[in-house]
């Protein structure tokens, strides 16, 4: 049986180790998904490391926006690393630091924030997001729906009894919320096909069977309420012991 070196050795026959040309550069979105792919694939097999498919979709979507900078940053990666790079790595080596990189991803999100406001300014809530971009749908459902996150957008002001009043902190620690959620889309995107893969599917049906438990042993808990006795019953020291269970699931 082929070893994971041999598959990729096989794998390294059919990329191509030279640098693209500007006419051999990728023009589309897959192209470009492809290609990374490929040279994350070399760098595998020059520091003999395993990467998992998720980790490299990962990789493709923080790195997609270098494109024309990606060349020089593999090549500089197998010529001057003595260990497999982090993202942030062949991004400093394509001549972007990390403080950019964030300075743009805040830029980006608080954009995408705004965009939410003229949507319900120009569509109102009844519109939905389905319009929207995918990443800017996942961090409004994030904040709790496009009418949680209309609600909290509003300043509250105060009464009769208090006229002066005013609180805008809602739409302050909203702001920060969805930004937050908007910067984490890439790693649920990344990770989705493993949270829904078999072994994920089964351990959510195991502790529903766990909460189904739990939620019997509190029916019986609540029973016993009436009871005269001050001391725990046999139905609250099963809903304890339940309790436990449940949690080392």
């Amino acid at each position: 049986m082929a070893s994971s070196t041999e598959r990729k050795l096989e794998q390294s026959a059919r990329l191509e180790l030279s640098l693209p040309t500007k006419s051999q550069e990728p023009k589309t979105e897959t192209e470009l998904t492809d290609w990374i792919m490929q040279q994350l694939t070399i760098l595998e097999l020059v520091f003999n490391e395993n990467l998992t498919p998720e980790m490299k979709r990962i990789y493709a979507h923080d790195l997609a926006d270098l494109e024309d900078s990606l060349a020089k940053a593999f090549d500089r990666a197998r010529c001057e690393l003595k260990f497999f790079p982090k993202i942030a790595e062949l991004r400093e080596l394509a001549g972007v630091s990390a403080a950019v990189r964030e300075e743009h991803d805040d830029v980006e999100a608080r954009a995408a924030y705004q965009l939410v406001i003229h949507s319900l300014e120009r569509n109102g809530v009844d519109a939905g997001i389905k319009h929207l971009p995918e990443r800017v749908q996942y961090a409004v459902r994030q904040c709790g729906g496009l009418w949680q996150f209309n609600e909290r957008l509003q300043i509250r002001y105060g009464g009769d009894g208090d006229p002066s009043f005013i609180d805008n902190r809602s739409p302050i620690f909203l702001q920060k919320d969805f930004i937050a959620a908007y910067k984490a889309f890439t790693v649920h995107k990344a990770m989705l096909p493993e949270l829904t893969g078999r072994a994920w599917s089964h351990s959510l049906r195991r502790c529903a069977r766990s909460l189904k438990w739990d939620r019997a042993s509190i029916t019986l808990s609540v029973a016993s309420v009436g009871s005269k006795s001050h001391l725990p019953s046999r139905s609250t020291r099963r809903l304890r012991i339940s309790r436990c269970q449940f949690l080392s699931h």
